[in-house]
Formats: C-alpha cells, sequence, structure tokens
C-alpha cells in the first residue's frame, strides 16, 4: 500500500468514525474537534459527505446489515478491511460496517487512468462508476483520470460527447486547446479541429475556462460556443442538438448543409477519397439523414437528392458527377 493509499484509507477510516458518533448524539463539545478534523484536509469534506450518503442508504445501519457487510467483504481487499474494521473500535460494529461498506461502495472508485484511441471510422463508449458516460467519436483521442477526489478528460483529438452525473464535490472536467470545460451536471460535445475547440450542450449547464484565464458565460442548452489557444472565445451560436449528437448514433443529420461540408463530415469516417467533377457542386446544399458507418449509402443517398451521378472508376475512390439523379455507374 502507497502512502497515498494509507492516507486515503485514514480518512475514510475517520470520516465513517464521524458520521457514526454524530449519529449517535454525541456531546456537542465534538463539534469543535470535527470542525478542526474538517479543516485538516480538502478530502475530509469529500469523505464525510460520501459517508454520510452511504449511511442514510444503509439506512442509518439501525439492523446490523450484514448482508451488506459481507457484499463489502467480498470485495476485494479482504485483509486490509479486516485491519481496518478492528482499527476502528470505539463506536463498534456501526462505524466498523459503515468504513468496510465505504470501501466496497462504488461512489469511491478505484484510480482510474486511461488513454482512448479510436481508429477511423470508429467509436468506443466508456462508463464511469457512477453512471457517467462517454462517447468517443472516430479518430478521436483522450485522457481520462478518475479519482476519489477528481474526474477528468483531456480531449487531444477528434470528439468525444460527455454525459455526466453531477456532483459538486467532483466536478467533471474536460481540457481542450488550453482551456477547461466544467461541467454542472449536463451531457455536452466537445470537438477539436486543429487548435480549437468546440463545445455543443445538450443538456444542463458548462462553464469555460480558456488558456488566459478569461471565464465565459455559463454555456446552456441549445447553444455552443468554440475558443482557441489564443484564449479567444466566439459568440454564442445556437444548434440542432438532434444534429450535434446524432453521430453517437451512426448518423449524420443534415440542414440544408453545404454538399462540401457533408463530404468533409463523412470523411472523418472513411479513408477512401470522394471527389466532385466541378468546383461549383460544392455549393449544392443538402438535407436529410445519412449513415456515417455506411459510405456506399451514403453517397448513393447524396447522388439520388442531388442531381448528381455517382462513379466509382477504382476501389476507394468515389466521384460525384453533374448529371441526371439516376442509378450510380459502377
Amino acid at each position: 500500500m502507497t502512502s497515498r493509499d494509507r492516507s486515503e484509507a485514514r480518512i475514510r477510516e475517520a470520516a465513517a468514525r464521524w458520521v457514526a458518533r454524530r449519529h449517535a448524539g454525541e456531546d456537542a463539545d465534538d463539534d469543535r474537534a470535527f470542525d478542526a478534523w474538517l479543516a485538516g484536509n480538502p478530502a475530509c469534506r469529500t469523505c464525510y459527505d460520501e459517508a454520510e450518503r452511504l449511511w442514510q442508504s444503509l439506512g442509518g445501519l439501525e439492523t446490523a446489515g450484514f448482508r451488506q457487510l459481507e457484499e463489502a467483504r467480498a470485495n476485494g481487499r479482504r485483509t486490509q478491511r479486516r485491519r481496518e474494521m478492528v482499527r476502528l473500535g470505539g463506536l463498534g460494529f456501526a462505524a466498523a460496517l459503515l468504513a468496510a461498506a465505504l470501501f466496497a461502495s462504488p461512489w469511491w472508485p478505484h484510480e482510474r487512468n486511461e488513454i482512448i484511441r479510436t481508429a477511423i471510422g470508429e467509436r468506443r463508449t466508456l462508463w464511469l462508476g457512477d453512471g457517467s458516460r462517454i462517447e468517443v467519436n472516430t479518430n478521436s483521442e483522450l485522457t481520462l483520470h478518475v479519482s476519489w477526489l477528481q474526474r477528468s478528460a483531456r480531449l487531444i483529438r477528434g470528439e468525444a460527447l460527455f454525459a455526466i452525473a453531477h456532483s459538486a464535490l467532483k466536478p467533471f472536467e474536460v481540457e481542450a486547446a488550453g482551456g477547461r470545460i466544467r461541467d454542472l451536471g449536463t451531457m455536452f460535445d466537445v470537438r477539436l479541429e486543429g487548435e480549437r475547440a468546440s463545445v455543443y450542450v445538450l443538456e444542463g449547464e458548462v462553464n469555460i475556462v480558456t488558456a488566459n484565464g478569461e471565464r465565459a458565460a455559463s454555456l446552456k442548452p441549445g447553444y455552443a460556443r468554440s475558443f482557441g489557444r489564443s484564449g479567444a472565445i466566439a459568440a454564442l451560436e445556437a444548434l440542432d442538438a438532434e444534429a450535434v449528437a446524432a453521430w453517437a448514433n451512426g448518423e449524420l443529420v443534415l440542414n440544408a448543409r453545404p454538399l462540401s461540408q457533408v463530404l468533409a463530415e463523412l470523411g472523418r469516417y472513411h479513408t477512401a477519397t470522394v471527389k466532385l467533377e466541378a468546383p461549383e457542386l460544392a455549393a449544392m446544399t443538402l438535407s436529410g439523414v445519412m449513415p456515417t458507418y455506411d459510405l456506399d449509402a451514403a453517397l448513393e443517398t447524396i447522388a439520388a437528392v442531388l442531381p448528381l451521378k455517382l462513379v466509382r472508376p477504382s476501389p476507394g475512390l468515389y466521384i460525384l458527377e453533374s448529371g441526371r439523379k439516376g442509378t450510380p455507374e459502377k
């Protein structure tokens, strides 16, 4: 066990003791000692609040709660837990049970450090122990750090959709383009393009702090904002939430989008090359829904909707030409 682990174990043990003592009606003189303990380390307040929540979920431990104790014992580190329970003493079984359950509680996740990378066309879903979910889009990379005091991610490239379970004690932060996005209990999308990050809020609310410390107003549902490493924040932009999050379902939702943008979006999911016969075709607009995972189906849809012809001169190469709507040429 590392010194950090021992420190965490001592704080959890103390939190369990304090919860049991205060619910047992300890003398008011204990308030000064309790306040001093809280002030000694910021982690103490987090520990105590989570231990209090766990106490409530266990019905105040009014019944012995042997099932929870057995589950806690079965959840790994059996020998260490026995030592923790022996050391608790004092208020006896209630505090010992709370401490054992606290070590096993999903509110106290094991430290998690990961690097997540997706290939072109690949999507991944990550679940956190608190019920939060992260959807990682095509050709993306992010690092994830979760501990009992912190939840954070850094988007290195690409895009991710965050559906975060709110915790005032452990807010979730995403770092991108030198800035930080802090959730206030929400669902939001972050997309990194070059040195610029765009944040789209679907539910809840986020705060943005850029590299130079400039704080944007809280970003609410239905709006987006982008910022770069220079620290400048763009003006608010209204968004179509359905279109923003559609990629998580393998779809591209379009509302009068220029064909050049549509092809650029599809290009994020495929290694094939798509060309336009003439530059003026790029300005044609398209609306509708098409799959991101099936390039042939998407391009055939485009050719069917617009007055274009799809030609496949060689494997991995597609050309959209001017022409009447019709069957794509092989």
